[in-house]
């Protein structure tokens, strides 16, 4: 089984960083995203995946991530998927989204319902 915890820790310090500063389910998602991106790049430099077709954050349901069929269909992808770590480190990325994302969602509720409208956030 091949592994690529490197590339995780190369990443890992900035993740945090930017994930600690994300302020809506979108940024967290969309951080997510560029993350597995980028350790897919530093693992398959020359693989480049169809526009559109990219792994996405998905708060549903562990690993809380999904990989397009499109990407399983690609020969090296699968490789990744089925021997090496790829997927484990991909899950621990989105582990860390699920629960910025529960915090936020939290924040949200615990936040006061009576301002009057149009003012904001404190």
């Amino acid at each position: 089984m091949r592994s690529f915890v490197q590339f995780e820790k190369e990443l890992a310090a900035e993740f945090r960083d930017k994930l600690a500063k994300t302020e809506t389910t979108i940024e967290v998602s969309d951080l997510f995203s560029q993350t597995a991106q980028k350790l897919l790049s530093k693992i398959l430099p020359d693989y480049s995946p169809k526009a559109g077709f990219q792994i996405k954050f998905d708060s549903t349901k562990p690993p809380y991530y999904i990989i397009p069929e499109e990407m399983k269909k690609d020969e090296r992808i699968k490789e990744l998927i089925e021997g090496s770590d790829f997927p484990a480190i991909l899950e621990r990325f989105a582990t860390s989204c699920y629960n910025r994302k529960a915090h936020l969602d939290e924040m949200d509720k615990t936040k006061t319902s009576k301002r009057p409208p149009g003012t904001p956030n404190p």
